[in-house]
């Protein structure tokens, strides 16, 4: 307990079975990189030497006190399954936890992460049981990205988060019950403050096999980015209070049907897969709400969503982004319902391959490179398009023709 810094010496301990960190120490560079060089100094001179094996140890016991666990603390660690984050801690730093552990329990409340807390890269998420005392204290974490949050997994693994029922058990969690309020704390002053929840954070709930359904109440408005990326059983929402809906939101989910709601203006979305519902691949039914506010379906907003098969674009709509259906090889019908679309974007149709027939609407003046590329391999099929008598074709910003 007198221990205050813990530093490099430490390097070529090839196995410790249990450390303890205690309150105050400095522990920033208490780890250590497999077959990586450190800097150490011999006789005044500075030498480098090999470091053969990373920091082992078993088991982390965190004492009540530590307010940050520093970056690097189990990097590379293969033997550390399991630790409890205790209610003094604040922070998580760098590759904090990045390891092979599989379960957290967190205590405290208002905790920030490092966008790589517990992974990232070559060095992935493998945490697969997330606990904590209740969904309000979940919603009191500030994840700095989606590797932040140590439900996410860029692989797609799936992952639980439990918590506590009314007899002090943990119990996965299967409904979504958005809590009223959330605690909010200063990052100058430390002050916490109770606020309402109003919207569903980025990238809350991502990876998080436990959800089937969700039925958000009137009070949610909007739904962040990424908020149920990769969710691969969730099936149906009921979103019908929102506004706003966050890019790859359902991205790479289970969803089979989705009714996009009355107050949504734009369904935001990225290049690349970075849509709303990219690669859904269940998704077969899309109902657009009576309405005259959606003006623009996003880049990717369904693109690689290949049990799509046909669909109704509203007469609301003005804009198609780019890659917007990209992929979606079994859309068979396609169909506008007005003629206030007046741009299609580069790719918007690129690999609808299921399709045969086109009809674009009158209003249309403007279409990107290969927005409607049909090709299946090395085939090239045919398909019938019914232009508007005005059109210009864009190719990276330049009007090639009309």
């Amino acid at each position: 307990r007198s221990l205050k810094t813990l530093g490099t010496a430490v390097l070529g301990m090839s196995f410790l079975d249990k450390m303890t960190l205690p309150v105050d120490a400095d522990v920033s560079y208490a780890y250590g990189l497999k077959n990586k060089s450190v800097t150490v100094q011999e006789d005044g001179k500075n030498k480098e030497v090999s470091v053969t094996t990373s920091f082992q140890y078993k088991y982390l016991d965190i004492e009540d006190g530590v307010t940050e666990i520093p970056d690097n603390m189990s990097l590379q660690n293969e033997y550390l399954k399991s630790v409890v984050i205790p209610v003094s801690v604040e922070y998580l730093g760098n590759h904090a936890l990045a390891g092979s552990l599989e379960e957290i329990t967190i205590l405290g409340d208002c905790v920030r992460f490092h966008a790589n807390a517990f992974g990232s890269g070559v060095y992935g998420n493998t945490v697969r049981s997330v606990k904590v005392n209740s969904l309000e204290q979940w919603f009191s974490f500030e994840f700095g990205d989606r590797s932040a949050n140590p439900l996410f997994s860029q692989e797609q693994v799936t992952s639980k988060l439990y918590v506590k029922d009314g007899g002090g058990e943990y119990s996965e969690v299967k409904t979504l019950a958005v809590p009223a309020t959330r605690k909010v704390k200063n990052a100058e002053t430390g002050e916490i403050t109770i606020e309402p929840i109003t919207a569903i954070p980025d990238w809350i709930f991502p990876c998080c096999e436990s959800f089937t359904s969700l039925n958000f109440q009137n009070n949610i408005t909007a739904i962040g980015e990424g908020a149920f990326w990769g969710c691969k059983n969730l099936q149906s929402v009921n979103m019908d209070s929102v506004t706003s809906i966050g890019m790859q939101a359902f991205a790479w989910s289970g969803l089979t049907s989705v009714r996009i709601p009355d107050g949504v203006r734009v369904l935001s979305g990225g290049r690349n897969g970075a849509g709303i519902f990219a690669v859904c691949k269940s998704l077969k039914e899309v109902v657009f709400s009576n309405t005259d506010n959606l003006k623009e379906l996003g880049a990717s907003t369904f693109s690689d969503c290949t049990a799509l098969e046909e669909l109704t674009i509203p007469a609301s709509v003005e804009k198609i982004g780019e890659q917007c259906f990209q992929g979606c090889t079994a859309l068979k019908s396609l169909n506008f319902a007005g003629n206030n679309v007046k741009v299609i974007e580069g790719r918007a149709f690129n690999g609808c391959t299921a399709l045969t027939s086109f009809v674009l609407p009158d209003g249309l003046t403007t279409v990107g490179e290969y927005f409607l590329q049909k090709t299946e391999g090395k085939t090239n099929k045919r398909m019938i398009v019914t232009y508007p008598v005005q059109l210009q074709y864009v190719y990276n910003g330049i009007t090639l023709a009309s």
